[in-house]
């Protein structure tokens, strides 16, 4: 039974004499379960121990018994006396009061006695506790914290405290999962989740998959994912490109697998002189920029004189053996056996036709006594190669000659072949010589009707 005294039983042990009245108004205020000489009163404590104290004439105790085993205050209608006040709902003390004097904003007690939040928040450096606005001890408050324990991590909001141990990100900075040859599987950010933040869609070092590292030979890599808006990035639809070459080197392939493998010195645009230029991977015919060089698949002549620059002469520009030729029209027709080259076109590396107008170069053809500039030299009819022959006829009076080429632009002859040195026939007169040179001498040849 509680109350602001101690407790005093009302009627009197059994056996005990009737208090003086001089005792009968002493107040029991002490916080030991002894009643002390000149306490009047009567009535039961237990004493530490359970031992039980029954009060006598003159405030003495007679005697201290244990109680029988099992009893317990509530049986007995005793307060059982443990100490100082703690905060558990019991009268500790034996003072009337049950939980008096308890700071209910301790994080121990927070609000109450059964809120204790150094006990609920796990792995925390400063459990502290927003009390509630009465502090009867009726109403538990709110455990709250400053800052996890070293390594702990508070990733669920129903778990109380910080509840996740963490130790790769030991300084906080990191902010996601790095991925990469030492980062994969790891929870790098200590968010709760492995590789969740790994970009497989453009990094290069965790390509299509973490881990998966593109690496260029003298160059650079890049990733490159052809997944649509909303699909993963895997290693069925993403992939390692050459995105730069070192100095030098270049990708004449398109493969990343060997990376920029041709070393090379670029000077320009491809032209027609045996060598890779663009450093492409690519020389001359073989490669399809060769079509905008200089001179290719323009209109051209073999040569600037004589029949060399004339019209039904002209032909085109191609790139044969590393030079740059003027070929006949018709050869672009004329298909090429080279597995490297076109079949056909300007790029085919054949030069010469059957048919169609043919290109002729300087020194080519011979010169001839035709008015013309058969060799491309500048000069027409100049030793022409069909003169010195024997001409005229050595039958009677007549004798040979030597045919020469009438090279006078004035004369009638001009560009013919002329018998130099020959008699010629004459009008046969009867002088016994055959002057006309018809083999009949002094007379004419019969002519059969």
């Amino acid at each position: 039974m509680n109350t602001g005294y101690r407790v005093v039983r009302a009627a009197l042990v059994a056996g005990l004499v009737v208090l003086p009245l001089w005792l009968a108004g002493c107040e029991l205020k002490h916080k030991s379960a002894y009643c002390f000489e000149g306490c009047a009163g009567a009535g039961e404590v237990l004493g530490e121990g359970g031992g039980s104290w029954d009060v006598g004439t003159g405030g003495q105790s007679l005697r201290h018994d244990p109680l029988p085993t099992g009893t317990g205050a509530a049986e007995s209608g005793v307060c059982v006396y443990e100490g100082e006040e703690v905060c558990d709902g019991k009268d500790n003390d034996c003072d009337g009061k049950v939980d008096e004097d308890i700071d209910f904003t301790d994080p121990h007690h927070c609000g109450n006695c059964e809120t204790n939040c150094v006990a609920l928040l796990r792995s925390v450096t400063e459990p502290e506790c927003k009390p509630p606005k009465k502090l009867d001890g009726s109403t538990p408050g709110t455990c709250t914290y400053d800052q996890c324990a070293e390594d702990y991590y508070d990733i669920d909001p129903k778990v109380p405290g910080c509840e996740y141990y963490c130790d790769s990100n030991p300084d906080g900075k990191v902010t996601k999962d790095l991925g990469g040859a030492q980062g994969c599987g790891r929870d790098d950010d200590c968010d709760g989740k492995v590789d969740e933040d790994v970009d497989t869609c453009d990094d290069v070092d965790n390509c299509g998959r973490c881990a998966r590292r593109c690496v260029i030979l003298h160059g650079t890599a890049r990733c490159v994912s052809s997944a649509s808006s909303g699909e993963a990035c895997n290693e069925s639809n993403t992939e390692c490109q050459v995105a730069k070459c070192d100095k030098g080197f270049y990708d004449a392939n398109g493969l990343a697998d060997d990376g920029c493998e041709y070393e090379c010195t670029a000077d320009g645009p491809e032209v027609c002189d045996g060598k890779d230029n663009d450093c492409d991977g690519q020389i001359d015919n073989a490669d399809a920029d060769l079509q905008d060089a200089e001179g290719v698949g323009d209109k051209c002549q073999g040569g600037v004189q004589g029949i060399c620059a004339a019209a039904d002469h002209a032909g085109i520009g191609k790139c044969i053996g590393g030079t740059l030729q003027c070929c006949d029209r018709g050869s672009n027709d004329v298909k090429g056996n080279n597995p490297n080259l076109p079949a056909t076109g300007v790029r085919n590396g054949i030069c010469n036709a059957d048919s169609g107008p043919q290109v002729v170069q300087p020194g080519e053809r011979l010169e001839f006594c035709n008015g013309q500039d058969d060799d491309c030299d500048g000069e027409i009819d100049d030793s022409p190669s069909d003169v010195g022959g024997p001409c005229g006829s050595s039958v009677g009076s007549c004798s040979p000659g030597v045919s020469m080429c009438d090279t006078d632009s004035a004369s009638a002859t001009f560009g013919s072949l002329v018998c130099i040195g020959a008699t010629e026939p004459s009008t046969d007169v009867c002088n016994g010589a055959d002057d006309d040179c018809d083999g009949v001498v002094d007379g004419s040849a019969i002519v059969p009707l």
